[in-house]
């Protein structure tokens, strides 16, 4: 259920449905720094059932895609699955996270343990 182009300020929703019970991380990354948007501080994490349909968010929120300027902004979404709840702390005071902790903490995780997928996109500021 991902598209391609999103309009400034505009949600993210989305399902997946795992092919082995497991957990999900979900990284926005753009120009040098990246965010968790799942878990939050409104969603704990939650072990995602094999053959499932999960829709997110899981509560009634929003995952607003949002530009930081007044330019369409290239960004990406990246999906982390683990076997294993495994907690990312990493973040700077601000609440984002560096690439190099990013890509550090998956270097740790065995990629027996670990299905990484991404998806490029826009988002478009209105005209």
């Amino acid at each position: 259920g991902l598209k391609g182009i999103y309009l400034n300020k505009e949600s993210l929703e989305f399902s997946v449905i795992p092919t082995i019970d497991c957990y999900l991380k979900i990284f926005n990354w753009n120009q040098g720094d990246a965010n968790m948007i799942y878990p939050n501080n409104f969603e704990s994490s939650i072990l995602l059932e094999r053959g499932k349909k999960t829709s997110f968010p899981l509560l009634k929120m929003n995952y607003s895609l949002e530009a930081d300027d007044k330019t369409d902004e290239k960004s990406k979404l990246l999906f982390v699955f683990t076997k294993k709840d495994l907690t990312f702390i990493n973040t700077n005071q601000n609440g984002s996270i560096s690439l190099d902790n990013l890509f550090n903490w998956l270097s740790l995780i065995p990629l027996d343990q670990k299905k990484v997928t991404s998806k490029s996109i826009l988002i478009q500021v209105n005209n």
